[in-house]
C-alpha cells in the first residue's frame, strides 16, 4: 500500500504541465533535488511507476530522449548533459537558476519537481510534517531563502548530520501544496483537521467509542469541508439547485444523522438519495 506522501506525489502526476517552460523548471527542480547528478551524469531515481512515467514523458516531449523502463533514467552523453545546462541556464552549480521565473507559474512547477525528488509528506491523520531532505548544505540554503522570498518560510534543522528544511504547521504545509496546486493533498489536510477537532469534541463529551458516531462525524466531516471548499472557490452556484439545497442543509445541520438530514428537505428525499448528492457535492470539491 502507497504511503499517503507517495499517494500526493502519484496524484500530482495526473496533471500534466502544457508549457514547455514550465516543463523545463519542473525538470530543472526534479534535477535539483536529485542526490545523483552533476556536470559529468545525471541520474534520475524514481520512488514510483507513475513518478518515472510523468518525468520521462516530459523529458521526451523537452529533449526527444527515449528511456527504457528500469527504474531509473541515467544520461551521460556529454553533448546532451551541454544541452540540459543550457535549457536549465546552469553551469551544474548550486545557485537556483533564473528559469524558474520565465513566466508567473515557473517556481510552482520548479517546487513541484522538487518535492517529487526531494520532498516527504506525511498522512496528515498521523501527523502534521512535510520535509526535504537529500540536498546538500549549498542546495538546502538556497531552497531556504527561495521559499522564504515565496512566502513560504521553511523551518532548518539536521537530522543525521544531514540538513533539512521542513513545515509542522497544518497551515504551512496546506500553504506549500497550494503553490504546487496539489488540490488533492490539500483536500485531504483540511478533512484531517476537521475530523481532529471533532475527534478532540467527542474526548471531551466522553462518547468516543461510541462507532456509530464516529462514522457519522468522519462523513459530515469530509461533506462540511467539501462545501467550505466549493463555496470558497465561489463553485457552489454552478451546482445543481437541489445539490446546493442539500449543501445549505449540511452546513446549518452540521451533526444530523443521514435519516434526519434526509427529513430535513422539503419536501424530504430518501436517505440513499441523500447518500447520492452528498456524493456527488465532495466528488465535485476533490475535482477543483
Amino acid at each position: 500500500m502507497n504511503s499517503f506522501s507517495i499517494k500526493t506525489k502519484n496524484d500530482l502526476c495526473s496533471s500534466y504541465i502544457k508549457k514547455q517552460c514550465c516543463q523545463i523548471a519542473f525538470l530543472y527542480g526534479y534535477w535539483y533535488g536529485s542526490e545523483s547528478c552533476s556536470e559529468h551524469e545525471i541520474v534520475f531515481f524514481f520512488e514510483s511507476e507513475a513518478i518515472k512515467a510523468y518525468v520521462s514523458k516530459i523529458l521526451s516531449d523537452v529533449f526527444s530522449l527515449a528511456f527504457s523502463p528500469e527504474q531509473a533514467v541515467e544520461i551521460c552523453n556529454e553533448d546532451m548533459i551541454k544541452k540540459i545546462f543550457s535549457l536549465f541556464d546552469s553551469d551544474g552549480s548550486c545557485a537556483i537558476s533564473d528559469i524558474i521565473y520565465t513566466c508567473e507559474h515557473c517556481s510552482r512547477y520548479f517546487m513541484r519537481g522538487l518535492f517529487l525528488s526531494a520532498g516527504h509528506l506525511t498522512d496528515p491523520h498521523k501527523s502534521y510534517q512535510l520535509d526535504f531532505t537529500g540536498l546538500s548544505e549549498e542546495k538546502t540554503s538556497e531552497l531556504y531563502r527561495f521559499l522564504s522570498w515565496q512566502g513560504l518560510p521553511a523551518g532548518r534543522s539536521y537530522r543525521n548530520g544531514k540538513p533539512i528544511l521542513y513545515y509542522k504547521s497544518m497551515v504551512k504545509i496546506e500553504a506549500f501544496l497550494r503553490f504546487i496546486l496539489a488540490s488533492s493533498a490539500v483536500f485531504e489536510l483540511i478533512n484531517a483537521e476537521m475530523i481532529g477537532e471533532e475527534r478532540n469534541e467527542l474526548n471531551r463529551l466522553g462518547n468516543f467509542e461510541n462507532a456509530n458516531l464516529k462514522r457519522t462525524i468522519s462523513a459530515a466531516s469530509e461533506q462540511i469541508t467539501a462545501v467550505k471548499q466549493l463555496l470558497k472557490s465561489r463553485q457552489i452556484k454552478r451546482l445543481p439547485i437541489e445539490l446546493q439545497y442539500t449543501a445549505e442543509l449540511r452546513m446549518k445541520y452540521p451533526e444530523a444523522s443521514l435519516a434526519a438530514l434526509a427529513a430535513l428537505h422539503e419536501p424530504p428525499i430518501t436517505k440513499s438519495g441523500l447518500t447520492h448528492r452528498l456524493k456527488k457535492i465532495v466528488e465535485t470539491a476533490q475535482a477543483l
